[in-house]
């Protein structure tokens, strides 16, 4: 009976994690996309990817430690229901460093020669989102040069 009872725990215990996996779909997928076709090939990940939710002009100040110096990319994408989303790269002294603000969901920046220890600062500016009550969820990643 106890084995029984251990093999529908397992089960169950499967089933669950499998709706949860098929239940949950990316919801930034343009970010995946972008990453494959721009940048696999000559960066690599730095960190994790940080994720959430602007509204239609908002704005969000990220900052981005450069763990060594060198070439960097940063990354923003957003998902279906945004048009726009813009990114620039500022110095700790508060000057704009790059700026992508063409009229895309994709935003990329290419930070030459960024210095070991600095600190950066990624605005993702949402300026077209469908979603007015949630908002468009983004997603923003910072690579190195391989």
């Amino acid at each position: 009976m106890k084995q029984t009872l251990t093999y529908a725990a397992l089960a169950l215990g499967a089933l669950f994690s499998a709706s949860q996996a098929l239940a949950a779909p990316d919801p930034v997928p343009m970010y995946a996309d972008v990453v494959e076709e721009v940048v696999a090939d000559d960066y690599r990940a730095v960190g994790t990817p940080v994720m959430g939710r602007l509204l239609t002009e908002e704005q969000r100040l990220i900052p981005l430690k450069v763990p060594a110096g060198g070439n960097y990319l940063v990354l923003a994408a957003c998902d279906d229901d945004c048009y726009d989303i813009d990114l620039s790269l500022f110095g700790a002294d508060g000057s704009l460093l790059y700026r992508d603000d063409y009229d895309d969901d994709y935003p990329v920046v290419y930070g030459d020669e960024l210095k070991a220890g600095q600190t950066v600062y990624a605005v993702i500016s949402m300026y077209d989102c469908m979603n007015e009550e949630d908002g468009c969820q983004y997603r923003l990643g910072f690579f190195a040069e391989k």
